[in-house]
């Protein structure tokens, strides 16, 4: 179990070694989408003006509207295709806090289940005061039920990530979907 933490979580910080470099390529990215879609607007409407002074107005104006048309929808692609990537960022961040949660619970039950050092038996921190109640009542849980209560966290931790899995294939067949163009008038 240790072995395959280690191997997720040498996974995990691999893919998330460049996070802060593709954060900035993400951001500069989408400004000079931004950029290149304010200028080519203004150049589309400069076309579209030209259009009006010509004798076939309406043929001008469909041509220029149609590679108008062209070029937004390739610039959304690329949004589309920054978005999937962001998101497949997130995701991995996600399951490696997830992973660090369940590593930081085996340690602390690890921890748990070892006995104390003799030194520390024999030497309580505190003096121990005399108890005057005679009945018991159990510390804590037997080890069939630590056992169930393990077996059972380690099954919900599997299919939360089976689902995570899912999801992210639902998504991506759904972006795939919604990403290609619409199609051009003749």
């Amino acid at each position: 179990m240790i072995n395959m933490t280690g191997l997720c979580m040498a996974a995990a910080l691999a893919l998330l070694a460049p996070v802060a470099q593709a954060q900035e390529e993400s951001t500069t990215t989408r400004q000079s989408i931004a950029t290149l879609r304010q200028q080519k607007m203004a150049e589309f409407d400069a076309q579209d003006a030209q259009c009006q002074s010509r004798f076939a107005v309406t043929d001008c104006q469909n041509t220029v509207a149609v590679r108008r048309r062209q070029m937004l929808s390739d610039l959304k692609n690329q949004e589309v295709q920054l978005d999937d990537a962001q998101r497949h960022q997130k995701g991995a961040q996600q399951l490696l806090r997830s992973q660090d949660k369940l590593d930081d619970w085996e340690r602390q039950r690890q921890s748990a289940e070892h006995p104390k050092s003799p030194q520390e038996k024999r030497h309580p921190l505190s003096p121990a005061s005399p108890k005057l109640s005679t009945a018991k009542v159990p510390a804590g849980l037997d080890a069939s039920t630590i056992a169930q209560n393990r077996a059972d966290y380690q099954a919900k931790q599997a299919a939360l990530i089976q689902r995570r899995l899912e999801r992210d294939k639902r998504l991506k067949e759904q972006a795939n979907h919604r990403a290609t163009a619409l199609p051009t008038s003749p």
